[in-house]
């Protein structure tokens, strides 16, 4: 995760006090649930950090798009090809 400023915004860019998530899943292990346990451990950290919401940008045709939906993030905002979502942390 990483914080971005509105002056160098980040592709999931909310906002200044919502850091921007990456993660990345190298092909033989897709599939496995390495994405999900990533993305609830990152989530559960930021969670303690006192982090509120975090935000990440997916493309629409990208199958992982299902995972962030079913792990609670919602699309905020939309381009021509990709969706910025928002996890509330604050909803378990």
């Amino acid at each position: 995760m990483r914080f971005f400023t509105a002056d160098d915004p980040g592709y999931g860019f909310v906002g200044p006090n919502v850091p921007e998530l990456s993660i990345g899943v190298v092909r033989q292990h897709r599939g496995k649930g390495v994405g999900r346990t990533l993305l609830r451990e990152v989530a559960e950290q930021a969670r303690d950090r006192g982090t509120s919401r975090i935000s990440l940008s997916v493309e629409r045709a990208n199958p992982a798009k299902r995972l962030y939906v079913r792990e609670g993030f919602v699309t905020v905002d939309s381009g021509p090809d990709d969706d910025v979502m928002v996890k509330n942390l604050a909803q378990r």
